[in-house]
């Protein structure tokens, strides 16, 4: 039989943990996530997507960002700045969203030989 205290206890950490975000979603709902206390959800998020890109381009597909000597919450930074100046990207994916700031700001220089597909 468990304790009530530990019930209790367990219940309060439940509680207290982030709600859990949907697979897919808009831009919108990403920017509400990042714009609370969301326990890492959104910069976790950011750089899942961040992975995918470079990813693909390892497999062949366009290069969308180059690598830069960033983190992911300044990465999920980037992209909440984006949304909030782009609310017309706020309908799409959130994805998309993910993809087009950090293409905005991780562009390849001129002299590399990669260029940033957009």
């Amino acid at each position: 039989m468990i304790p009530t205290a530990l019930l209790l206890l367990f219940g309060a950490q439940a509680a207290a943990q982030p709600p859990l975000i949907p697979a897919f979603f808009t831009g919108e709902k990403l920017y509400r996530i990042c714009n609370r206390p969301n326990g890492g959800q959104c910069s976790m998020y950011v750089a899942g997507v961040l992975d995918g890109l470079f990813y693909a381009r390892s497999r062949g597909g366009p290069p969308t960002v180059c690598p830069a000597p960033i983190n992911n919450r300044q990465a999920a930074e980037i992209v909440t700045d984006y949304l909030e100046r782009h609310p017309d990207m706020q309908t799409r994916a959130a994805a998309l969203g993910v993809r087009q700031a950090l293409a905005d700001r991780l562009e390849c220089p001129e002299s590399s030989s990669e260029t940033v597909s957009r």
